[in-house]
């Protein structure tokens, strides 16, 4: 267990920098290409647009609460956010039980390099066994 990295407002200026760059960040899985839409300063929040054109909006709140779960874990299975009772204890919700949640795995390693994407689609941060 390690003690995460950055703070929210870290993570949010590392999205903003993503959008600003137009950066692109791919699936740990399928490689598919995700992008940053849109931002919504007041709500905190951002928009990915899919390959396929869709869109989903994620609240920074969101991305923090994996982030923290993922250092506080030190490694996150692919499916870790599938399941139901891990959704509700983190985020208070299980919306991301796959699209949303894949686009924030996606997103995490873009964001600090101490996360590294295993085979097979999990998370770890480097040094952790």
């Amino acid at each position: 267990m390690a003690v995460h990295r950055f703070s929210e407002d870290d993570l949010w200026g590392g999205v903003r920098k993503l959008n600003l760059i137009q950066a692109e960040f791919t699936s740990v899985v399928r490689q598919k290409r995700y992008a940053i839409a849109a931002l919504n300063e007041n709500r905190r929040s951002y928009v990915v647009k899919y390959e396929s054109g869709n869109t989903k909006t994620i609240p920074i709140s969101d991305l923090f609460a994996v982030y923290c779960e993922l250092y506080r874990l030190g490694r996150m299975p692919r499916g870790y956010l599938r399941i139901e009772a891990n959704g509700r204890r983190i985020l208070g919700h299980t919306r991301y039980s796959h699209a949303p949640g894949a686009t924030i795995y996606a997103i995490m390693p873009k964001l600090d390099d101490a996360i590294r994407t295993e085979k097979g689609g999990h998370l770890s941060i480097r040094g952790t066994p």
